[in-house]
């Protein structure tokens, strides 16, 4: 897992595990860290430390798929904040009339999912650098494109056909749109949610579902991921409490997607978890009954990653 690579090799998404020499002679307080962003390259590329080892399990390697998806980022961001900006005038505006924006919004972003689609396909290492080539200031936005990707990986993992595969990838790029209609306040709360304010956050789904059947034309899978990703498989979910095989094949691999993808990002509120950390906790809220077992298992196999052998109780995930 651990690869020592030379200071201009370093990468957005790579995990350090140690930078080599003496510790005064680099910027960084911590050990280890994950290189964020484009400041924390700069400090790197800049600085006396010459080679670090970096932990392939905690974040990307050497040609893993990044430069593609720094591009794919770039293109992502703009077409999922204008949808977004759309959503939330159409929220304003129903029932009474639908803005035109809305559905052009959303055929406008549909190429981000043939974008994603045809990144992974080429180069599978790509999802790995996408899902974390993103800062806490655009959580909402870039979740929204790393789920899609990883629906997109995990559904060509488990061998669905092609339209299937890009219906899971549209799914999880409009999973969250109702949050279009959640105070930003709320949403980059520092601290975490009062009860109010988190069944607040628990409108979103049937919000944004209203939303993707006003603006139409889009399959019933689509508008079913949306609805239906924060479901458990206990029956424990919302917003209906549907349980097993009631929810959806496609909204319980949203789950597993969504909230993977939650843990391991900068909240206002908390840390991110490490993939393995995440990985672990996660499979003790499968055993209590969260998500459905089959499709965490197939998502560990599908990203590779190993999770921590040894781990202490982990807290149910908030406002994922």
């Amino acid at each position: 897992m651990l690869k020592k690579i030379t200071r201009e090799q370093a990468r957005i998404g790579m995990y350090v595990h140690q930078l080599c020499g003496s510790w005064y002679a680099h910027p960084f307080w911590q050990r280890a860290f994950l290189i964020r962003d484009a400041a924390m390259l700069a400090r790197i590329h800049g600085g006396e430390v010459k080679e670090m080892w970096i932990d392939t399990s905690k974040g990307i390697g050497i040609g893993d798929g990044h430069a593609e998806a720094v591009e794919l980022v770039a293109r992502s961001r703009a077409a999922v904040s204008r949808l977004f900006e759309a959503a939330s005038q159409a929220a304003a505006q129903l029932p009474d009339s639908l803005p035109s924006a809305l559905p052009d919004a959303v055929s406008s972003a549909l190429p981000v999912v043939e974008d994603i689609i045809g990144s992974i396909t080429h180069h599978p290492g790509a999802m790995l650098s996408l899902v974390r080539l993103r800062s806490s200031d655009d959580y909402t936005y870039m979740h929204s494109v790393a789920v899609c990707a990883l629906m997109v990986a995990l559904a060509k993992h488990m061998g669905m056909e092609a339209g299937a595969v890009r219906e899971c990838g549209l799914g999880g790029l409009l999973h969250d749109i109702g949050k279009a209609v959640v105070p930003s306040e709320i949403l980059n709360k520092p601290d975490r949610l009062s009860k109010a304010e988190f069944e607040a956050v628990k409108l979103h789904p049937v919000a944004g579902h209203a939303l993707l059947c006003a603006a139409g034309g889009l399959p019933a899978v689509v508008n079913d991921i949306c609805l239906h990703h924060h479901e458990r498989y206990d029956g424990q979910g919302y917003p209906s409490g549907q349980a097993g095989a009631a929810i959806s094949l496609e909204a319980r691999m949203g789950a597993v997607c969504d909230v993977y993808d939650a843990i391991t990002s900068h909240r206002p509120y908390k840390a991110p978890w490490s993939p393995p950390d995440a990985l672990r906790r996660m499979a003790d809220w499968t055993r209590d009954g969260h998500f459905d077992p089959a499709v965490f298992a197939a998502f560990v196999r599908c990203l590779g990653i190993t999770p921590a052998a040894h781990f202490t109780c982990a807290s149910e995930p908030q406002g994922a």
